[in-house]
């Protein structure tokens, strides 16, 4: 446990090591000596110190969930590559329970089953009613409907039901989120559990089942259509990407630069994916290339988790990617998993070996697109053949924090000026577990709190609760917008989107971007009108445009556009939290919805440039290697640590 916490938390994990093992030794070996004439009061250090031991002790972490115990479950491991039959086999035996819930890791996944349960597109089991309910929004189309489509933090933990369905299981060891995971698994009052990730996770997910009495069953699936690496690269011809091809990329600037460079090489239309764009927007320009409508996408490593997308071949323009301070080679993993969203198999139900009632004599109501994987340059290909090669990983731990009653009991034996921040580094520092699990935590729940700090009055719950609050802390305008919620919300004061919207300028940038839409249009129709081009739009977002207009398509205002976004966003999530004072919620729905048509309307013109650090960089490639610290580790497809492999022989 040591040596995982040493490459996540550095010399810091020996503080808290040495900590823990102090509480734990003071419990066990110096008792509280029992009231007496001489000494009525026990001595108020050591009581403190029990105390803190006795509030910091987790290795029993399941009692938490008492109803959940008093219930033998079965745990249905669903595991296999990605494209591989494993999270329809699961949303099948939903389809077939009377009650049930899917918990996602995206708000977009849990959207796209909410649409398929509503639509009747999961098995033969026809239409099944299902509400959807996120951190940010709840569609309850019925009330008495038996299923519901969730983000994992939000499954239902207090519900009786027949079937749930935990998704990305992999993820319960992730330092940020990992302990919604973990909650699912060891939480949820479920007569059937059914777990769909990577083999990862297996004797992980095992060991938790034996310790809580429960049974598992392991389904192993194989990916249902076939995964190649290609012969060659692009060799950095641009002009050989072809209709179908995924083009992921490590930058933001690069995305559009290379959304640009593609269009004028070839004709093709492309649509654009990347971590910082709105869910909603992300879906809408995934599915007009599904339909068609684009004909390559150039995306970020996001791609690697989220929607189902008719992709054929993935083109990874590079094998390594910033990561704040230098120039690393991407996780074996990460490279796996992106690399498994090429091909796409059937639009019916897949034959797999979990799902032996299925008529594998229907070959004809399938459809096979073959996956292909390749690189632009080749100097990465090497790479890219050398992880498809590697064995998997192991995650083996799973990822634990402490609830609000703990931070609660903690923060009432500190001095009431105690920085949150402070409080959360100490609980993660005390708090005792046992090996199979790792002691996490959201980072931006201290900082969130020390940057309200000052706001009075406000309960250390209510401080607890924006500290849990959805917030981008390197997104300066989201985190003034919490600021001022917050203290709004101390002051007594209902936010109304119209004076808000009116004081952050987003409608006078709505209004912007309107006007040089309007203007864009007008300048492709004179330019058709007069024979100057047949693509009814102007060769540049910024021909026919003033300067003002022309400042709509530019970077700037795309981040502006997606920071409001995320204002509303948060706005919402406090709405449903906090009713009377973010009391305008319709208004906010609407007013975001704006937003993302704004954000469409930015990202068709938006011009960037690629992103060049240097040539030394492309010529180091082949010699580079991962980082010591990124060695035999794990990260899911936005990069964020998952667990220490066996390689390196630590227990997480």
């Amino acid at each position: 446990m040591l040596r995982s916490a040493y490459v996540s938390d550095g010399d810091e994990a020996f503080w808290n090591a040495s900590l823990s093992t102090f509480l734990a030794w003071v419990r066990a070996s110096v008792p509280l000596s029992p009231p007496s004439h001489a000494s009525p009061v026990p001595d108020p250090t050591l009581a403190k110190l029990h105390q803190l031991a006795d509030i910091s002790d987790f290795r029993f972490s399941y009692e938490i969930f008492p109803t959940a115990r008093q219930h033998r479950r079965r745990l249905i491991l669903h595991v296999g590559p990605t494209n591989s039959g494993k999270t329809h086999s699961a949303l099948v035996a939903l389809a077939r329970a009377r009650t049930g819930a899917y918990a996602g890791p995206l708000r977009l996944l849990a959207h796209e089953v909410f649409a398929r349960f509503n639509e009747g597109k999961i098995g033969d089991e026809g239409v099944r009613t299902c509400n959807l309910v996120t951190g940010e929004e709840k569609r309850i189309l019925d009330p008495d409907a038996g299923l519901q489509s969730c983000t994992v933090e939000m499954f239902p933990l207090s519900k009786h039901l027949e079937v749930g369905v935990v998704d990305e299981i992999q993820m319960i060891g992730d330092p940020q989120r990992g302990n919604a995971w973990t909650a699912a698994v060891v939480g949820s009052i479920c007569d059937e559990l059914h777990l769909c990730g990577e083999e990862s996770v297996v004797e992980l997910v095992q060991r938790i089942a034996e310790e809580l009495g429960d049974e598992c069953v392991v389904k192993r699936y194989q990916r249902l259509s076939p995964l190649v690496v290609a012969e060659r690269s692009l060799d950095g011809d641009l002009s050989r990407i072809r209709k179908g091809d995924c083009l992921v990329t490590f930058s933001r600037s690069n995305i559009f630069a290379f959304k640009r460079a593609i269009e004028e090489k070839t004709g093709l239309r492309v649509a654009v994916a990347y971590g910082g764009l709105p869910p909603e927007v992300r879906e809408e320009q995934a599915r007009a290339f599904n339909e068609g409508a684009y004909d390559v996408l150039v995306a970020s490593d996001a791609v690697g988790m989220g929607l189902n997308l008719k992709i054929r071949r993935i083109v990874f323009e590079s094998m390594h990617k910033f990561d704040g301070a230098n120039e690393i080679r991407l996780p074996t993993p990460q490279i796996k998993q992106i690399a498994g969203r090429a091909g796409r198999y059937g639009v019916h139900q897949p034959v797999s070996p979990s799902a032996p009632d299925l008529d594998p004599a229907s070959p004809a109501e399938k459809v096979t697109v073959p996956g292909e994987a390749t690189t632009l340059d080749a100097v990465d290909l090497p790479i890219l053949r050398e992880a498809m090669a590697q064995p998997t990983v192991q995650v083996t731990q799973a990822s634990l924090a402490a609830p609000f009653e703990s931070f609660k009991a903690l923060y009432a034996l500190l001095p009431p000026s105690t920085p949150l921040s402070r409080i959360f580094n100490l609980s993660r520092a005390i708090t005792r577990t046992k090996p199979h699990y790792r002691v996490t935590g959201t980072q931006s729940f201290g900082e969130v709190g020390d940057l309200i700090a000052r706001i009075h009055p406000l309960t250390f719950q209510e401080r607890y609760l924006f500290g849990s609050a959805p917030v981008n802390l390197r997104d300066a305008r989201v985190v003034e917008a919490l600021v001022e919620f917050a203290r709004a919300y101390a002051l007594g004061n209902p936010i109304l989107m119209a004076q808000w919207a009116a004081d952050a300028g987003v409608f006078d940038v709505l209004d912007r971007v309107q006007e040089a839409r309007e203007a864009q249009q007008a300048a492709a129709d004179a330019a058709a009108q007069s024979g100057g081009g047949s693509t009814g739009a102007p060769q540049s977002p910024s021909d026919g445009l003033t300067r003002k207009q022309a400042a709509v398509f530019t970077p700037t205002m795309l981040q502006s556009l997606e920071s409001f976004h995320r204002c509303l966003t948060l706005y919402l999530w406090l709405s449903y939290r906090l009713a009377p004072i973010f009391c305008d919620q319709a208004a906010a729905r609407e007013l975001r919805r704006r937003v993302e048509v704004a954000i469409e309307g930015a990202l068709a013109g938006v011009r960037f440039e690629r992103v060049d650090r240097g040539a030394g960089a492309k010529r180091n490639k082949a010699r580079a290697k991962p980082s010591a610290e990124g060695a035999g580790k794990v990260f899911d497809s936005f990069g964020r640590f998952v667990g220490a492999g066996t390689a390196a022989s630590a227990a997480m």
